[in-house]
C-alpha cells in the first residue's frame, strides 16, 4: 500500500480492486495531480475509460419513461435507494439555473468566480458543477473546483453507479434512467459522496419543474436565463407554458433572479415566484451589473453581458449566505475572462479558414448567433474572404426540432441590414466520421443511424434553402469530417458559420483539435 498526501486533498489509501478495474486514487486524481504511468498502464486506463463510455452510451438506448412519471420523481427515488435522502440533499449550498439560452455559460461564470473567491478566502472548500451537454469530453459535465475528474476516477464512478442501478432495477423493478438522468445521478452521487462538496452549481437539462436535477429541496439561489420556444414536445407550445416549467426550480425561501425577459415571460415568472414563496421578490438583473464590474465578455454582445450579470448576482447571493456584507469585487468578476466557452460563439482559426462555431439550436439562440456573426469586424485580409454556412438539424421523435424555421431565421438575418452573401452552404449529418472511427462520447445513439445515412433530411434542407432564395452553392455530404474537408479544400480562406446542432459544433471542434489545434 502507498499513502498519498496533497495540500489540496485528503489522504487516500490505495487498495485492491477487481481485476480489469483500475484503483482510483479518487481525491488525488480528481484534483488533476499528475501521476507517472507505464505505457501498459496508459493502455489499460484508456481501455477502461472506453468501457465506461460504452456503459454510458447504453443508457441512451433505454426506453423513455411514461409522461406521467417525471424525471424529477424518478431521480428522487433512485437517489433514495442509492443512500442520498433529503437530508443529504440539503447539505451543499446549491445554485440552480434554468432557461432556454445561456444556462451553461452562467454556470461556468459562477464556478469561475467561486473558485477565485476560494483562492482568496478559502471558501467554498469544494465546488461541484453539473452541466449539460458536453462539447468535446463527457467529463466536462461534472467538475470539481472547475476541473474535470480524471479518466480512471470517472470510469470507476460510472461502473459503480451502473452496477448499483442494474442490481436495484432487477431487485425492485425500477425503470432504468436514461442518459440525462444517469448523468444527474452520477454528478450528485459524486458531489454528495466521495467529494462532499459544500457548494454545488447545477444546470437543468430540460425545463425545470420536472427535470432530473430538480431534487434539491432548498437551494440558496435560483436563476432563470433567457426564455424562448424550444422542446415544445415536453414543455408546451407557448412561451408562457415554457416559462412555467423553467420557474419550477424556484423554492420556498430561496433567492430568485432572472435576466430581462419579454413581459409575458416575466408575468409567469413572477406568478411562480409568489406561488413558490421565494425569498423576497423575483429580482430582474440587467446587464448594467456586468458593465459596472469592468469584466470583458466574449463575445461582447448584450446577451453575454446579461449572462454575466445574472452570474454575478447568483454567486454573490451564495457568498453572502456565509458573509452577509459580501459583494463581488472587480477582480473576482474579471476572473471570468479566462473562461473558454466551447462551441458557444467561439472563433477558431485553422491557418486558412476561420470557423465561427455556434451550438445554437433554437430560435432565440440562433438569432443571437447570427447577430454575433454579423457584428464581427473583419480585418482587411478578410474583406474578400468567401463565406460558408455549415448546417444540420435532424428532425426526429427524440429531437423534434423543425430545421425549416431555423433556415428561415438564418436567411433573414443574413439578408438584413448589411447583407452577408454566402459562396457555399454545406449540409451534413451529426455523424462525426465513418462508423467505427468516431469518438465514443460524441455519438447520438438515439438517432437511427441507417435512416440518417439516406441524407433525406439534408437534401430537404438544401431544397428549402434554395426555395428561400438563399445565396451560395449548396452541397450535401454525409459526415461532419467530410464536410470540414470539403470546405477546407473548396473554400480556402473562408469564414465558416457552423450552426443548427450542438453535435455538429462538437464534431467540428473535435476535427479541428485532432488536426493539432489547441482548443
Amino acid at each position: 500500500m502507498q499513502l498519498f498526501k496533497s495540500q489540496s486533498c485528503r489522504p487516500f489509501l490505495s487498495c485492491n480492486f477487481p481485476a480489469g478495474r483500475l484503483a482510483p486514487s479518487l481525491r488525488l486524481l480528481s484534483r488533476g495531480v499528475g501521476h507517472v504511468a507505464t505505457g501498459a498502464e496508459v493502455t489499460a486506463e484508456d481501455a477502461d475509460y472506453e468501457g465506461a463510455l460504452a456503459i454510458l452510451n447504453r443508457y441512451q438506448r433505454y426506453p423513455s419513461a411514461p409522461p406521467d412519471e417525471p424525471a424529477r420523481e424518478r431521480t428522487k427515488i433512485w437517489l433514495n435507494h442509492l443512500g442520498f435522502d433529503v437530508d443529504r440533499l440539503r447539505r451543499p449550498k446549491v445554485i440552480h439555473v434554468a432557461g432556454t439560452k445561456g444556462k451553461g455559460t452562467i454556470c461556468s461564470y459562477i464556478t469561475r468566480m467561486l473558485v477565485e473567491h476560494q483562492g482568496i478566502k478559502g471558501y467554498p472548500q469544494n465546488i461541484g458543477t453539473l452541466t449539460s451537454p458536453h462539447k468535446l469530453d463527457v467529463r466536462e459535465r461534472i467538475l470539481i473546483n472547475n476541473k474535470k475528474i480524471s479518466k480512471p476516477v470517472f470510469s470507476y464512478h460510472v461502473r459503480t453507479l451502473d452496477t448499483k442501478i442494474q442490481s436495484l432495477s432487477s431487485k425492485l423493478g425500477l425503470m432504468k434512467p436514461r442518459f440525462p438522468a444517469f448523468m444527474s445521478l452520477l454528478g450528485i452521487s459524486i458531489f454528495l459522496g466521495e467529494e462532499k462538496v459544500d457548494v454545488a452549481v447545477i444546470e437543468t437539462g430540460m425545463g425545470g419543474e420536472m427535470d432530473s436535477t430538480n431534487v434539491f429541496p432548498h437551494p440558496v439561489a435560483t436563476g432563470i436565463t433567457s426564455i424562448g420556444i424550444d422542446h415544445v414536445h415536453v414543455l408546451g407550445d407557448t412561451i408562457e407554458k415554457i416559462a412555467w416549467h423553467k420557474a419550477g426550480i424556484f423554492k420556498s425561501g430561496s433567492v430568485a433572479g432572472t435576466v430581462v425577459q419579454d413581459q409575458a415571460v416575466l408575468n409567469v415568472l413572477r406568478e411562480r415566484a409568489e406561488e413558490k414563496r421565494v425569498a423576497g421578490e423575483l429580482q430582474v438583473i440587467t446587464d448594467q451589473r456586468a458593465i459596472e464590474s469592468g469584466a470583458k465578455v466574449d463575445p461582447d454582445m448584450p446577451y453575454q453581458r446579461s449572462n454575466l450579470a445574472l452570474a454575478i448576482f447568483l454567486a454573490e447571493t451564495l457568498l453572502r449566505s456565509e458573509n452577509p456584507g459580501f459583494s463581488v469585487t472587480a477582480d473576482i468578476a474579471r476572473s471570468v475572462q479566462d473562461v473558454v466557452l466551447l462551441g458557444r460563439s467561439q472563433v477558431v482559426e485553422d491557418g486558412d479558414n476561420t470557423w465561427f462555431i455556434s451550438s445554437a439550436v433554437n430560435d432565440i439562440s440562433l438569432r443571437e448567433a447570427l447577430s454575433w456573426f454579423k457584428s464581427i469586424q473583419y480585418s482587411k485580409r478578410h474583406i474578400t474572404a468567401p463565406r460558408v454556412l455549415l448546417f444540420n438539424q435532424n428532425f426526429s421523435k427524440v429531437s423534434p426540432r423543425d430545421p425549416i424555421p431555423l433556415l428561415r431565421i438564418i436567411h433573414e438575418a443574413l439578408c438584413a441590414n448589411t447583407p452577408v452573401v454566402l459562396q457555399g452552404v454545406v449540409f451534413c449529418t451529426d455523424q462525426l466520421d465513418e462508423i467505427g472511427k468516431e469518438k465514443s462520447d460524441l455519438i447520438d445513439f438515439r438517432i437511427d443511424r441507417k435512416a440518417i445515412s439516406s441524407l433525406d433530411t439534408q437534401r430537404a434542407n438544401s431544397k428549402t434553402w434554395k426555395e428561400l432564395g438563399g445565396s451560395g452553392d449548396t452541397i450535401v455530404v454525409h459526415t461532419t469530417k467530410a464536410a470540414v474537408r470539403l470546405i477546407q479544400e473548396k473554400y480556402k480562406g473562408a469564414e465558416v458559420l457552423v450552426a443548427g446542432s450542438g453535435y455538429l459544433a462538437s464534431n467540428v471542434l473535435q476535427i479541428l483539435r485532432s488536426s493539432g489545434l489547441r482548443i
